[in-house]
């Protein structure tokens, strides 16, 4: 993942240089609308590969941004189970980041990341039932999905082998509209 300066070193992501915009990568440096064929779009596929990208997004350019500081706020990599044993954080300061970034800059709660996520996708990787609230209550889709396939339902659902389903949230995407494909990756014999 790239991801502008802000989202990567101070959110504990993987970091990056300066998107196009700014510090974000986008025309506000926060995530916000993107043109056309701008971050948030479909991976060029690889070559003989398929071009199908469930997500419907358009290509992310060479070198486009990867995470937005709001995806990094929302638990970017945990839904990958890369992140959950590096990250840095604050206890108990994940919403208090997110409520920033939306109220005082401006985020995009339904801006997407280099594969696809929404913060949504990232708040239901930790099972943070609290964050996806917010991030509904603000205009979050519930029933964003990724360029993986991934629902925001799935990323509760143990999307990896590293990490557990979180039950109650599960429930709680669900009942907001999302589907859950029953892919649990944790949960294999």
């Amino acid at each position: 993942r790239g991801g502008g300066a802000a989202g990567g070193a101070a959110f504990g992501g993987r970091g990056g240089g300066a998107g196009p915009g700014g510090a974000g990568g986008g025309p506000d440096g926060l995530g916000g609308p993107i043109p056309a064929g701008g971050p948030g779009g479909a991976v060029a596929p690889p070559a003989g590969g398929s071009t199908l990208d469930p997500s419907g997004m358009p290509a992310v350019p060479a070198g486009g941004p990867g995470v937005f500081p709001i995806h990094a706020a929302a638990g970017a990599e945990y839904g990958e189970g890369f992140a959950g044993n590096a990250h840095r954080h604050a206890p108990d300061s994940w919403l208090a980041s997110v409520k920033y970034l939306v109220e005082e800059m401006g985020a995009d709660v339904n801006g997407r990341d280099d594969g696809g996520y929404t913060p949504l996708h990232h708040a239901a990787a930790r099972g943070d039932n609290e964050t996806i609230l917010y991030l509904v209550s603000k205009g979050a889709n519930v029933k964003a999905v990724s360029r993986r396939g991934q629902t925001t339902a799935d990323m509760a659902n143990g999307p990896v082998s590293r990490i557990s389903p979180y039950p109650e949230t599960i429930a709680l995407l669900v009942k907001l509209g999302a589907t859950n494909n029953n892919r649990c990756a944790s949960c294999a014999p």
